[in-house]
């Protein structure tokens, strides 16, 4: 009895608490609805910070470094372009086998119109030469490793791989 209140309250029976929601059961359930309308629009926001912490984690898997390097990963990298393209200092690709104009970056880079040109904002280069590193650190990425997993073991060979 509580202090103050003459009236004594009956205990709720064992069927009553057992139909109403606890604490735990709410919070998951308001989770899963506001991951529900997060994902609603389907859309993925593409932003330039994650780049380096998706490829790290790639790098780990598929060859255990800690850097990158434009032959490998050439998104992560600024290429100067000239004609047949726009010219541009900044000009951007994912890999090495996208083709524009019936041929790959490969080949236009071997052929001079794509040109190698610094790191982009989130890289610094190491004291390796040619290497560069995330200036975010390796620590989200070895997070991000157990994630990658599964789908690099049924998926490694859509990327690339690392020599």
């Amino acid at each position: 009895m509580r202090s103050g209140s003459s009236e004594s309250s009956a205990p709720e029976p064992a069927w009553l608490t057992r139909l109403l929601p606890n604490n735990r059961f709410l919070a998951c359930v308001l989770f899963l609805f506001l991951v529900f309308v997060y994902q609603a629009n389907e859309s993925v926001l593409d932003e330039g910070d994650c780049v380096p912490t998706i490829n790290l984690s790639l790098a780990i898997l598929q060859a255990g470094r800690l850097s990158f390097d434009p032959d490998h990963f050439p998104e992560m990298f600024k290429w100067k372009s000239k004609e047949p393209f726009e010219v541009r200092d900044d000009f951007y690709f994912v890999g090495w086998d996208d083709h524009y104009l019936e041929r790959n970056a490969r080949q236009w880079a071997s052929d001079g119109n794509i040109e190698f040109n610094g790191p982009r904002y989130y890289m610094v280069e190491s004291p390796t030469q040619h290497q560069y590193v995330s200036t975010f650190g390796p620590i989200p990425a070895f997070f991000l490793v157990p994630v990658m997993a599964p789908f690099y073991a049924f998926d490694h060979k859509s990327r690339g791989s690392i020599r």
